[in-house]
């Protein structure tokens, strides 16, 4: 069949990009919309703005960027805002966690995901559907990841799960980076 010819052909992307198609293909399940909006630097800046805005905090006080990067980094280390809460150590932190829940309302009300929910939503797809990692195993045999260096724990995670039992994976790293 002409699928069969497709999925036979190996699939270079980004984490992101793969991250996308995913969400797309499997968008009901998680209650979005199948072309939901991808928020770029710029908007999220804009969210976590408003987002403090609407929690009585000056963006002067905070500067949303810093906001933002904490946020991210959280997800990026694979955090919920729940388990980043119970591990916030400065006020700054404390704050950010507060924002993170505006934050998160913005987006949805406006059927929005910024580049590292795009990971972390496929990443709890995954974890949390057995079905879909099955499927998305049988469709992807093999993993080949590189500059390695760069990856976080969420995309760690990701290439783990897909991996699956098999563990046919390969990835190449610049030790000098």
């Amino acid at each position: 069949s002409e699928r069969a010819i497709f999925d036979s052909h190996p699939v270079i992307t980004t984490f992101h990009s793969f991250c996308v198609r995913v969400l797309r293909e499997y968008h009901e399940l998680l209650g979005l919309r199948r072309h939901f909006v991808i928020y770029d630097q710029n908007d999220a800046t804009r969210a976590i703005k408003k987002a403090l805005e609407e929690a009585g905090y000056s963006p002067k006080q905070f500067e949303p960027r810093r906001i933002l990067g904490i946020i991210s980094r959280a997800k990026g280390d694979a955090l919920s805002r729940n388990q980043f809460l119970e591990s916030a150590s400065s006020y700054p932190e404390r704050v950010a966690g507060e924002i993170w829940e505006h934050y998160e309302t913005t987006m949805k009300k406006e059927h929005a995901l910024d580049f590292d929910d795009l990971l972390l939503k496929t990443l709890r797809l995954i974890e949390s559907n057995p079905v879909v990692a099955s499927a998305l195993r049988s469709r992807y045999h093999y993993i080949h990841i590189d500059e390695y260096q760069d990856t976080n724990k969420v995309q760690f995670e990701l290439a783990r799960m897909l991996a699956g039992e098999n563990k046919n994976i390969c990835v190449v790293g610049d030790i000098d980076q």
